[in-house]
């Protein structure tokens, strides 16, 4: 090959893998796909034109199986395990089918014994509903809780608890319950939204600008109630920060509390709760924060990968 086109082709080739770079890993795998669609429908056309081959539909077998195979890659977050689990959660008293909002909770006989609505708890079905495959169901859930006394949406804010009947018992705003209502707001699709209420977060009395931490809880009028500092609420906060567009942010947050007496370094597990000058106040091991630790996890190590599976609702 002449010198000149050998460098041509270099070139070419660095160009290429420096859009690459500049591409999420969810755009190259579309663009991946429309490649081999347009081979498929080139093939088609040309079969039409000069008649049917045994190598043609060979061919457009190969393609429809690599593009199957690009979007089965996509598919792998969504576990076949956990669809069961949580559909079997839906057949006990936790679930109330005709409200579509869940339950505080049962005992081990499957017996119902509170049926307090608490806001924590009806996001994260909004989130499993969405990460188990049911999207567009998500949504609708999610739009009927907005309009319920859960939640404020003049201030944009989810209050803490109201009972079966819709009336409203706890009007207290947990960081936790608002976190959640950010990501909920993301992954069923109203992105732009939730950064917008994220920010107005931060204007609030939940946010300590300058640890980079959230407080517990305030009241409805925004006073600070609570300043402890919940491992579930910080890990919270970095999925929020990392959905809504902040990653390289969101991953300076998670690293700064791994240093705080939040993390257990040597067992790998979240503390329960600190207060606002870094003192351990409880050392107890909550199952949530941990399983919030491994998305928080995932969020560093991923990156990009795992924030547009979380948000796929808005393509």
């Amino acid at each position: 090959m002449p010198q000149s086109f050998e460098k041509y082709f270099t070139q070419k080739e660095e160009t290429q893998k420096e859009e690459e770079k500049e591409k999420s890993p969810e755009q190259i795998k579309e663009e991946k796909a429309l490649l081999l669609a347009e081979e498929i429908k080139e093939i088609r056309e040309r079969m039409a034109k000069e008649g049917k081959t045994i190598e043609g539909y060979q061919r457009i077998i190969e393609l429809a199986q690599k593009i199957e195979e690009i979007y089965k890659e996509k598919r792998e977050f969504i576990s076949e395990e956990a669809k069961e689990i949580y559909q079997s959660l839906k057949e006990t008293p936790l679930w109330d089918e005709g409200k579509k909002q869940w339950n505080w909770y049962m005992n081990e006989e499957g017996e119902l014994r509170d049926s307090f609505r608490y806001s924590r708890a009806q996001l994260l079905g909004v989130l499993a509903e969405a990460v188990t495959g049911n999207l567009d169901e998500a949504k609708e859930i999610y739009q009927s809780l907005k309009k319920t006394s859960l939640c404020d949406e003049e201030k944009k804010q989810w209050n803490g608890v109201m009972n079966e009947g819709g009336k409203l018992e706890d009007s207290d705003r947990y960081s936790a319950d608002q976190l959640l209502g950010v990501l909920a707001e993301a992954v069923t699709g109203n992105l732009d939204e939730a950064k917008e209420i994220y920010q107005s977060l931060k204007k609030t009395s939940l946010w300590d600008e300058g640890k980079k931490q959230w407080n517990w809880y305030m009241n409805e009028e925004g006073e600070l109630e609570d300043s402890f500092r919940h491992s579930v609420a910080q890990l919270l906060g970095v999925l929020a920060e990392a959905v809504t567009g902040n990653l390289d942010e969101a991953k300076e947050i998670y690293q700064s509390l791994k240093k705080t007496p939040l993390w257990d370094k040597g067992k790998k597990q979240w503390n329960w709760y600190m207060n606002e000058e870094g003192k351990m106040k409880n050392s107890l091991r909550q199952s949530a924060a941990q399983l919030l630790g491994v998305l928080a996890e995932a969020v560093d190590e991923k990156g990009e990968e795992f924030v547009e599976f979380l948000t796929k609702g808005n393509k």
